[in-house]
């Protein structure tokens, strides 16, 4: 919808934060560690696989996370990602696994939303995300938008790089993930997704029953009944920063409470 371009307008023409200058990338032995320790924490072992098989940074899959070979984060990045990835994705594999329903395991109806903004609050709530990862999230929505409207590839990256003074490799990089296979259209929903898993958590609603599979928000009601009647079982592995959520950054705090 307007909206998700109204927001993500919003976030690029915000000032940088101080504490999102560029920090230094870390050794892969280090990122590998801080993934590990991240699902360590969570209660189970994830396999850490590198590969040049990946136009995204990461994948949680069903046998671990898959990270780009060439690709290098920052120990904030990496924390970001281990949440997202192995806190939310990676754990909602396992959950499921443990269902009755397989159902749950393939995911329920447009499940992508709820799910990549479970991914997003997770990041957020373990003091990990930032600006800069909410207005790469906003490129993104504007370069599906592009997609969608039948913009051409190149008219797409000269829009990022002229209008919103975007680094051209990473401009690159935004614009090849939103025009793969003819249009990859799923990040749109990430900042409605954050914002509605959001809104439910500062409510004081549990997100127990989104995190059994590849659930959507819709269905919560009816997931808790089946849980309740024991037709389902209660996540196995829960969310660690949805337990213990960190103090937000104000500044950054203030500009999600923006979102719409």
């Amino acid at each position: 919808g307007r909206q998700e371009l109204k927001d993500a307008e919003f976030l690029l023409h915000g000032a940088p934060l101080a504490a999102d200058e560029q920090e230094e990338t870390l050794p892969l032995v280090d990122t590998a560690r801080i993934f590990e320790d991240t699902a360590r924490d969570h209660g189970f072992s994830c396999s850490i696989e590198y590969t040049d098989r990946l136009v995204s940074k990461a994948l949680a899959g069903p046998r671990g996370l898959r990270i780009r070979k060439n690709v290098r984060f920052s120990a904030q990045e990496t924390r970001a990602l281990a949440h997202h990835e192995i806190g939310v994705h990676y754990l909602t594999t396992l959950n499921a696994r443990r269902q009755p329903l397989c159902v749950l395991q393939i995911g329920l109806p447009v499940n992508t939303i709820t799910q990549e903004g479970l991914g997003v609050l997770s990041e957020y709530l373990s003091g990990n995300l930032t600006l800069q990862r909410l207005r790469e999230i906003a490129l993104r929505v504007i370069a599906v938008h592009e997609v969608v409207e039948g913009t051409e590839f190149r008219h797409t990256f000269q829009r990022l790089v002229e209008q919103y003074e975007i680094d051209p490799e990473r401009a690159f990089d935004v614009t090849v993930r939103a025009y793969r296979g003819r249009g990859f259209t799923k990040d749109y929903v990430y900042l409605r997704g954050f914002r509605t898993m959001l809104l439910r958590f500062q409510s004081g609603q549990t997100l127990d029953a989104l995190l059994i599979g590849k659930t959507h928000h819709d269905y919560q009601p009816v997931l808790e009944r089946m849980i309740a009647k024991r037709l389902l079982h209660p996540p196995a592995f829960q969310t660690v920063a949805f337990a213990k959520p960190a103090a937000p950054d104000p500044i950054l705090a203030y500009l999600v409470r923006s979102l719409r």
